[in-house]
């Protein structure tokens, strides 16, 4: 199965560097319950808002103003899933073996996505425009093979 887990530019460069990344990570996994909760079973429907979902929790952790999620292969029996109907899932140890593809905000983004980040900082409910800008903001797609170049232009 596929899963989509938020990574922050220290995460891809641990990645790249050791070729492992210690848990858990929060993803979101493409299962019945996820179905239900946007309401499609669709398999591409259902990866795309898997990405969308993930790519909204990225602005969570990003420590630069790029978000990017990495696809993984997962075993479902490795994994612990959260009772919640998001498809939230716990993935204990990622390897870089297990990435499929990388996603990535492309640079031209950064001041949309600064500005999300800074309307979820906020204590108020003002942010509503920024976060749906996010919306807009393509990801830009890696090979898995490109790890170590997605960690350069990261740093």
């Amino acid at each position: 199965m596929r899963m989509f887990i938020p990574l922050s530019p220290t995460h891809v460069q641990e990645l790249a560097a050791i070729g492992q990344l210690a848990g858990p990570l929060e993803g979101v996994i493409p299962n019945d319950a996820f179905a239900q909760w946007i309401e499609s079973d669709d398999p591409e429907d259902m990866e795309f808002a898997a990405l969308s979902r993930a790519g909204d929790l990225a602005l969570l952790l990003a420590e630069t103003n790029q978000r990017v999620v990495a696809v993984v292969d997962v075993d479902v029996d490795g994994l612990e899933i959260s009772d919640e109907p998001a498809g939230t899932a716990f993935l204990a140890d990622l390897s870089s073996g297990q990435i499929a593809s990388l996603h990535v905000d492309d640079a031209l983004n950064k001041t949309v996505i600064a500005d999300a980040r800074k309307a979820l900082a906020s204590d108020d409910d003002s942010g509503e425009a920024e976060l749906a800008a996010v919306d807009d903001c393509d990801l830009l797609w890696f090979d898995a093979l490109e790890l170590a170049d997605v960690a350069v232009s990261l740093s």
